[in-house]
């Protein structure tokens, strides 16, 4: 039976912890005699309640007659000063040694709640002549957890968890048991029937994907000669979709996708058309359109980034500002190889400066591969290589300091050089993709040796702080034939680094990918040791790998439906399992 994705829906379900009893309506301490209980508390009918109070700064305790002084001389005059008589809705009054309240120590077991024979002689609010016992619940503008008095700020309904900042939320640490229902998962905002799920598009190839903090997922790609946008809920059901071609292009693609709150940024190439209306002859040129996340709509018109030949996004990433940073490659003219620029493009959404070399002294097939914004220092990182004499890569990794102040300015600053790529027993490394992680970049890459003619999939790590470079010591290369990965992505707080891609892509076969493979490998985010590599024959590559707010993998695949165009969107677990 099939079971629609849900949000999370509220029930009551409230128990006391470990050391407490339920008494009354309320979670009190058990007990068999007064030593039992607090300094401010009584024993009665088996568990600790709140003592009776007196102007003279006296407690009695009426289960065993005896009378204790609760007047401490070591309290403060400021402790002294901050207690305050806090009134219940039945009129009465909590009282506790102002130290006590102070610690917020959560065992005391002081409810905020009428106790019948409680008084306070004379007391009012604006009554000085109050004990140095009273007691003031702390809870701000928390929903639930200890208020400081031994109650409650609140209790969470089901399937809700009171989280350490006291607030109810989906416990992070259990997800899928404390979160919702049994059988579900929790993903964001959403109960999804099933933990991993599987999405087909026929017609459509499929190259970006984006997450919003809701888990809602977003994907980009071509279909019928137009851009193709697409957002799937967290559970893999498709809630709209949308084919767009700018005015001035007679095709279109997408292949790079942002997502702030609100705002998609949508990159990728389209061809364009003469005033006379025939087809240019220049190659496409690159295109940004800026979409509504809700609706999918323009909020500005799609604009062209037209300056020498094709220009050709690679990535998008938005500094704190807002402003949109991206990478990429210019003067691809089709069959040439050589005079390929670095490009860096910066844009507010609607207007745009560009860097054709932003390396400077590279000035022959240099490709910016990535930008990466760090908001500890609010620098934008420019990864990328370069092809030098000889046919050996390199790549680079260097920085821009962006603006610190709104609005931003348009400018492009001047790069800072971080780290040069460089492998460390092999003849070329291209870069492919990259992240940034806890002030480390990870950076995905095709490897060349001489016992690796065609390439093989590898993992290097760049420090932030100072340029220092890490090579993984075990590549992947399950065949003679090129393996490249195409995206990479990490689990924060689990340690762990993927990269995914193609293996056994024949660049000798009309069709490429004709006999190729995707694949899916699992690093150590620390020592980068791989810990497994996967393949999957049932689909050709995989283009872009995400993680979710449930921790999982959405992978976005080329292939895995009947027709010859085709492409999955799939959420798959952290040991490499799939639908």
């Amino acid at each position: 039976m099939f079971l629609p994705p849900r949000r999370r829906e509220l029930q009551a379900d409230v128990d006391c912890s470990n050391d407490l009893v339920c008494a009354g309506g309320y979670c009190r301490r058990p007990c068999n005699s007064g030593v039992d209980c607090g300094v401010s508390e009584s024993c009665r009918g088996g568990v600790c309640v709140p003592a009776v109070t007196s102007d003279s700064g006296r407690s009695d305790h009426a289960t065993d007659g005896a009378t204790y002084d609760t007047a401490d001389a070591s309290t403060s005059d400021a402790a002294m000063r901050d207690t305050r008589l806090h009134d219940t809705a039945a009129g009465d009054v909590i009282v506790v040694d102002a130290a006590l309240r102070d610690a917020n120590v959560r065992d005391t077991a002081i409810q905020d709640a009428a106790v019948p024979d409680a008084s306070v002689p004379d007391a009012s609010p604006g009554d000085l002549r109050r004990p140095d016992t009273v007691c003031v619940r702390s809870c701000g503008s928390r929903q639930c957890g200890p208020d400081g008095c031994g109650g409650s700020c609140g209790e969470c309904d089901h399937p809700l968890a009171c989280s350490p900042s006291g607030f109810c939320e989906c416990d992070n640490d259990q997800r899928g048991s404390s979160c919702c229902e049994v059988g579900e998962t929790c993903v964001g905002e959403y109960c999804c029937p099933d933990a991993n799920w599987r999405t087909t598009f026929e017609g459509k190839n499929l190259f970006g994907a984006a997450i919003d903090a809701d888990g809602d997922i977003y994907v980009v790609g071509n279909g019928d000669g137009s851009a193709y946008v697409a957002r799937l809920d967290a559970c893999g059901l498709l809630e709209d979709e949308r084919s767009f071609r700018p005015s001035w292009a007679v095709t279109a693609s997408a292949g790079n996708v942002s997502v702030t709150e609100d705002v998609l940024y949508v990159t990728g190439p389209g061809l364009t058309i003469t005033s006379d209306f025939t087809l240019a002859t220049d190659p496409p040129d690159a295109m940004l359109a800026v979409l509504d996340a809700a609706t999918l709509n323009d909020t500005v018109t799609p604009f062209q980034l037209q300056d020498l030949d094709e220009e050709r996004i690679l990535d998008i990433e938005l500094d704190r500002t807002g402003m949109v940073w991206m990478a990429g490659v210019s003067g691809v003219t089709p069959g040439a190889v050589a005079n390929r620029l670095a490009l860096l493009v910066l844009s507010d959404g609607v207007s745009w400066a560009s860097d054709h070399n932003p390396w400077g002294t590279i000035d022959d097939r240099a490709y910016a591969r990535n930008v990466i914004y760090y908001p500890n220092n609010q620098r934008m990182y420019l990864v990328g290589d370069w092809h030098e004499a000889g046919g050996v890569h390199r790549g680079r990794v260097s920085y821009y300091q962006t603006a610190t102040a709104e609005p931003p300015d348009p400018n492009i600053p001047a790069p800072t050089l971080l780290a040069e790529v460089l492998p460390v027993d092999a003849a070329s490394f291209a870069l492919t993709d990259s992240l940034q992680r806890g002030g480390r970049i990870y950076i995905a890459a095709m490897e060349y040796e001489p016992a690796y003619p065609d390439g093989r999939a590898t993992l290097a790590r760049v420090d932030m702080a100072d340029g220092a470079v890490l090579h993984a010591q075990t590549k992947f290369n399950p065949t003679d034939l090129l393996d490249s990965p195409f995206c990479i992505a990490d689990v924060p707080y689990r340690n762990m680094v993927f990269t995914a891609g193609v293996v056994d892509w024949d660049e000798r076969l009309e069709d490429q990918f004709e006999n190729s493979s995707a694949f899916l490998s699992r690093y150590n985010a620390d020592s980068l040791a791989q810990e497994f590599a996967l393949t999957y024959s049932r689909f050709i590559s995989f283009q872009a790998v995400e993680v979710d707010p449930g921790y999982g993998l959405i992978v976005v695949a080329l292939g895995g439906g009947t027709s010859i165009v085709s492409s999955t969107v799939m959420r798959c677990d952290t040991d490499g399992v799939c639908p």
